[in-house]
């Protein structure tokens, strides 16, 4: 019986001018060789093949057109295009069997459908056995080393070898499987993302390579395989008989692509999610992946419209095509070129308009395998904010420039006025002081000598106001300077005391002063310390009620500064209030705030001279109790003696 052998051999491609058209050529002195048409039918043969076939008896076809004993179905598969094909015939003589090996092929010279032979004979069964022996022992190294497991299966799918390796792979012995099927083994469902070919079919009689298979170990953990196989043909009949190949462990392979998978998902989400148009470009510039957000900037709709795999130059120019960007033909080339220019060099920022009247900042970065990200960002409402902040400035700016237009315009309205005013009442007061003390011999009747007398207190009153509205429209506008040097605050405070002492005892009020006996020096302007300490007094002895006390004290040392503290016993002032009696020109009214003339600005003038020597003025008042007023100078103008 003819058994098919089914190993693959490379043809023979000799040239030759022999009668066979060059076939035959290189074979003439080889070994047996011969032609056949695709029915099986001689149609040429060397010597060697003719003195092998008269050694049969009876002798094997030599005769053009006679038959050689190579099944149909061996034919068939060449004819088809299949590969080289190998088939042993045995044939028993004189109580002997004899066997020939045929390997047959189509030959890559050939201009007709013929199939090349070549014939050997096996005649020594021991051979045989031994290459059969050596055979197998190869066969059962191979399954042992290799890192997958071996199977065979017929035509059923029965397993009917299974090497000894599955067992370490899933924990049932081998034995256990043989005459099982596949299916009831494992099943070809089972990762469905993995499996990228069809499943194995015994009608197909075709190999396979890397078909996922799924199968359980004795504790139900799932194990992928990976099955590869060729089908098996009896030797002579070429009937099919099953298949048998190798099966690799896949799993660590496909949790890999499973969590390879998830995490592009999430990446895919992710970016899907931010509002800004996001893009990765490949070293090639061909579009790898972009957010909705991306194409609906660039084509004006929201379907998904851009193709993965276009240039960057394509999508531009699709993008023009979607009349994206506004202007004349120049404008939208100026665009386009500068998006490009951008796009190709990652240089700052590039801000750009798009034809629905949006703004957007395009920003641009590479990554490490030569790619690029794009991210546009929608700046239409931080371009609106500016605009508005833009405007509110300049609004702002026009509202300032006119508010020190108009303090300009006060200052020097206020500092002409008191120069103005200043000169006739000076000599207002110098004439009706001389009428007062009658210089120039008497006056007359008494009233003239009283009115001169009021006519020069009003007026040392209004040089006085004048005086204070001068220096605040001076300190407004940065012109007053100080003059210091180092000042004895003693004869300072006495003499403060002095020029109030008159006013308080017409007012009935008790003056008080506590003085140290060792008093440290201050840097100090000693104009401008008297008059904060004078405003102060003054103020007290103006808003104290007869029978009431003021009260005049300091304490200085290089650790607290120097504490300059004016106290009485009058109306005092609501917490509310305290804020209006410091603003300029601020005054509260009361039963006793007219008692004489101002216009507000002693606290106010005593705030700014403490303020210029870097201190401060802390009031604490309560009504009808009275009020405190504490002048605090810093520690460094504190000097010891």
């Amino acid at each position: 019986m003819p058994r098919e052998i089914g190993r693959a051999q490379r043809a023979p491609t000799g040239r030759g001018t022999d009668a066979l058209g060059g076939l035959l050529g290189p074979l003439v002195g080889g070994p047996p060789a011969f032609l056949v048409d695709r029915n099986g039918a001689l149609r040429a043969s060397n010597e060697a093949y003719a003195w092998l076939a008269a050694s049969f008896h009876p002798p094997l076809a030599t005769a053009v057109g006679a038959p050689l004993p190579v099944p149909r179905s061996v034919l068939d598969r060449i004819v088809a295009g299949g590969p080289s094909q190998n088939f042993e015939w045995t044939y028993e003589q004189d109580g002997r069997p004899r066997w020939l090996r045929f390997e047959l092929w189509i030959p890559a010279s050939g201009t007709e459908a013929v199939i090349l032979g070549l014939v050997r004979e096996q005649s020594e069964s021991a051979s045989v056995l031994r290459q059969l022996h050596e055979a197998e022992a190869r066969f059962e190294d191979i399954a042992r080393l290799t890192s997958g497991w071996v199977w065979e299966v017929d035509s059923e799918f029965r397993f009917t070898f299974v090497s000894a390796r599955i067992e370490a792979m899933i924990g049932v012995p081998a034995r256990f499987m043989v005459g099982q099927t596949l299916i009831a083994c494992g099943r070809f469902e089972g990762f469905p993302e993995s499996n990228y070919a069809g499943h194995p079919s015994p009608d197909a009689m075709a190999p396979f390579s890397d078909v996922a298979y799924e199968m359980k170990s004795p504790e139900g953990k799932p194990i992928l395989f990976r099955l590869s196989g060729v089908p098996v043909f009896e030797d002579g009949s070429g009937r099919f008989v099953g298949f048998r190949g190798i099966a690799h462990d896949a799993s660590a392979h496909a949790a890999a692509e499973a969590r390879a998978f998830i995490a592009h998902t999430r990446l895919v989400h992710a970016i899907e999610s931010i509002p800004q148009g996001f893009a990765l470009y490949g070293n090639d510039d061909k579009l790898l992946l972009c957010n909705s957000a991306y194409e609906e900037l660039l084509t004006g709709r929201d379907e998904q419209t851009l193709v993965l795999g276009k240039r960057y130059a394509e999508i531009l120019d699709e993008a023009r095509a979607a009349t994206r960007f506004p202007g004349g033909a120049n404008e939208i080339a100026q665009v386009i070129e500068a998006c490009a220019e951008h796009h190709r060099n990652a240089v700052e920022a590039y801000e750009f308009s798009l034809s629905d009247g949006r703004w957007i900042l395009k920003s641009v970065d590479r990554t490490g395998d030569g790619g690029i990200v794009e991210v546009w960002n929608d700046i239409t409402e931080i371009r609106r904010r500016e605009v508005v902040i833009r405007k509110a400035e300049a609004d702002a700016r026009r509202a300032l420039d006119l508010a020190e237009a108009g303090n300009r315009a006060k200052s020097e309205f206020l500092a002409t006025m008191s120069h103005e005013l200043r000169t006739p009442l000076n000599a207002i007061i110098g004439f009706s002081e001389i009428i007062r003390d009658e210089l120039y011999g008497p006056a007359g009747h008494t009233s003239y000598k009283d009115y001169a007398a009021d006519i020069h207190s009003s007026g040392r009153h209004l040089l006085n106001i004048i005086s204070g509205i001068l220096e605040f429209a001076k300190i407004e506008a940065g012109k007053l300077q100080l003059t210091e040097r180092v000042v004895d605050p003693r004869p300072v405070l006495e003499a403060c005391m002095r020029v109030v002492e008159t006013r308080a005892q017409r007012a009935e009020i008790k003056l008080e002063m506590n003085l140290p006996e060792a008093l440290p020096q201050l840097k100090a302007d000693e104009t401008r310390l008297k008059q904060i300490v004078l405003n102060l007094l003054s103020n007290a002895v103006k808003f104290t009620p007869p029978g009431g006390t003021v009260r005049l004290s300091i304490k200085s040392n290089q650790t607290e500064g120097c504490h300059i503290v004016v106290e009485d016993t009058g109306i005092g002032i609501a917490p509310q209030d305290i804020r209006l009696a410091l603003s300029a020109f601020g005054q509260i009214e009361s039963d006793l705030s007219r008692r004489y003339e101002g216009t507000g600005l002693g606290l106010t003038l005593a705030k700014s001279f403490v303020e210029m020597h870097g201190g401060t003025l802390l009031i604490e008042s309560e009504p009808k109790v009275g009020t405190k007023v504490t002048v605090v100078l810093p520690a460094e103008r504190v000097i010891l003696r």
